[in-house]
């Protein structure tokens, strides 16, 4: 399978399906970083949407997937949290 963006060989996933073939992305390493990267920065705010923080620093907040799949990058999945928020949500 070939990335759907460049068509290069896209990075494997973790392991194979039940048929024995291994499992590959969509996007290669390259591509994912570019849409992550422009994808997260039209949504993340400069606070925390949980508990107010406003940052001094954008690396201070991260980007969390609500529903946990990190594919899904719709900007109706995408919560900008600080890390200490973002620690607890993940938290079991």
């Amino acid at each position: 399978m070939l990335c759907t963006e460049c068509g290069t060989k896209p990075r494997r996933k973790n392991g194979t399906n039940v048929d024995g073939t291994l499992r590959y992305k969509a996007l290669c390493r390259a591509c994912h970083k570019k849409k992550y990267e422009k994808t997260h920065a039209q949504t993340k705010k400069p606070h925390c949407e949980r508990c107010g923080f406003l940052a001094k620093d954008p690396r201070q907040l991260d980007v969390h997937h609500i529903d946990g799949n990190h594919s899904n990058d719709c900007v109706d999945n995408l919560m900008t949290l600080c890390a200490n928020c973002h620690r607890l949500e993940h938290a079991p």
